[in-house]
Protein backbone atom coordinates (compact mmCIF):
# COMPACT_ATOMS: atom_id res chain seq x y z
CA UNK A 1 0.00 0.00 0.00
CA UNK A 2 3.01 2.44 0.68
CA UNK A 3 4.13 2.21 -2.87
CA UNK A 4 1.66 3.78 -3.92
CA UNK A 5 2.63 7.15 -2.33
CA UNK A 6 5.60 6.61 -4.51
CA UNK A 7 3.69 7.54 -7.61
CA UNK A 8 3.77 11.56 -8.14
CA UNK A 9 0.84 11.44 -10.13
CA UNK A 10 -1.68 9.47 -7.64
CA UNK A 11 -0.52 10.57 -4.25
CA UNK A 12 -2.71 13.17 -3.52
CA UNK A 13 -5.51 10.57 -4.69
CA UNK A 14 -4.74 7.64 -2.58
CA UNK A 15 -3.43 10.20 0.05
CA UNK A 16 -7.65 11.82 0.33
CA UNK A 17 -8.66 8.50 -0.24
CA UNK A 18 -6.81 6.88 2.87
CA UNK A 19 -7.64 9.46 5.45
CA UNK A 20 -10.86 9.53 3.92
CA UNK A 21 -11.45 5.75 4.48
CA UNK A 22 -9.78 6.13 7.82
CA UNK A 23 -12.03 9.02 9.01
CA UNK A 24 -15.28 6.76 7.89
CA UNK A 25 -13.71 3.31 9.84
CA UNK A 26 -12.61 5.30 12.92
CA UNK A 27 -16.43 7.18 12.86
CA UNK A 28 -17.92 3.83 12.78
CA UNK A 29 -15.98 2.19 15.70
CA UNK A 30 -16.62 5.46 17.64
CA UNK A 31 -20.36 5.44 17.11
CA UNK A 32 -20.70 1.52 17.62
CA UNK A 33 -18.01 1.77 20.65
CA UNK A 34 -20.41 3.90 22.64
CA UNK A 35 -24.02 2.31 21.51
CA UNK A 36 -21.86 -1.11 22.68
CA UNK A 37 -23.49 -2.68 19.70
CA UNK A 38 -21.78 -5.08 17.71
CA UNK A 39 -20.11 -4.33 14.20
CA UNK A 40 -22.17 -7.26 12.31
CA UNK A 41 -25.07 -4.81 12.92
CA UNK A 42 -24.28 -2.91 10.05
Amino acid sequence: MYYYFLDSERSNECIDFTMMCVFFFVSVYSITSRNNAPISNF
